[in-house]
């Protein structure tokens, strides 16, 4: 079997990609983090943002890639002006890539912030667990840390703050965190899902970050059905889902059919019985016997 690293460079490099690189680079001539995005300028203020709140009752299953927008001031029109792209492969299993993201894009525009004309960093990531926008606020400069909340699809339902270290939220971020993964997974081979101005991130650039993901994911399976699934299946279930389908990918990447069959052996079994699924795992890796034995 081939590499994970061989494997991993091979599937990524498959996908559409408007950045040079999955990761930070350092400038020579300054020591500063550097990322290439695209910037679509809005061409009214702030309606990337208006448009995606208005939408979130409509949104059904995966939702849309990450937003990111940054505003600031201009200076030829003596304004404020808002820039965006999406992005997919970020972790978001708490505030601090994001947080780390928005202020890698504000500190390599040619402008810099100021107190006076200060930018405003906004990072939205669809949970499609529990149906709503995890929101990050970032002022630059900014004596005060992120603001963080969650912004229900339902009208009904109250927009939260979320402490970044409130272990009361942690579900939140993990449900937030394999949303991710899982459209980073699925949306590679749809480009009817790729937006304009989307870049698109390695989310497993290590050993460490590969199990971490699958153990994030495999944690989520009995809630796997509230996600949706391809359109030839009727009715999503615990065993047909996008997050299954996901697993599915990564496992194709990485090659950790072990550990995740390690990792479903944890689940509570006296609800939700997940042998069939073990099977499925059992027989892309290609042990026919132990599938057999079950």
């Amino acid at each position: 079997m081939a590499s994970f690293e061989s494997n991993r460079k091979a599937s990524m490099s498959s996908g559409i990609s408007f950045s040079l690189s999955s990761t930070h680079t350092r400038s020579k001539s300054r020591s500063k983090p550097t990322v290439i995005t695209p910037k679509i300028q809005e061409s009214v203020f702030s309606e990337s943002l208006h448009f995606r709140t208005n939408i979130l009752p409509e949104l059904k299953e995966l939702g849309p890639p990450d937003l990111i927008h940054l505003s600031k001031y201009d200076k030829s029109s003596r304004q404020e002006i808002g820039e965006y792209h999406y992005a997919l492969g970020l972790n978001t299993s708490s505030v601090i890539q994001p947080y780390m993201y928005l202020q890698t894009i504000q500190v390599n525009d040619k402008h810099l912030a100021s107190d006076k004309h200060p930018k405003v960093g906004t990072y939205c990531s669809y949970n499609c667990f529990s149906k709503g926008d995890v929101r990050i606020r970032c002022t630059f400069p900014s004596a005060t840390g992120p603001v963080v909340q969650f912004m229900p699809t339902a009208r009904n339902k109250v927009t939260i703050s979320i402490g970044s270290d409130d272990s009361r939220n942690s579900l939140l971020w993990m449900e937030t965190f394999v949303s991710s993964l899982i459209r980073s997974a699925i949306f590679s081979d749809h480009v009817e899902r790729l937006l304009p101005g989307l870049c698109m991130y390695n989310p497993m650039k290590s050993t460490k970050e590969a199990k971490e993901a699958l153990a994030a994911m495999v944690s989520l399976l009995p809630k796997g059905h509230l996600v949706g699934s391809r359109d030839l299946i009727n009715q999503s279930s615990i065993l047909n889902n996008y997050l299954v389908d996901a697993i599915f990918k990564f496992l194709e990447i990485t090659g950790y059919y072990d550990f995740v069959l390690q990792e479903i052996d944890k689940l509570d079994d006296s609800i939700l019985n997940f042998d069939v699924l073990k099977i499925r795992v059992l027989l892309a890796k290609g042990d026919q016997t132990s599938a057999l034995d079950f």
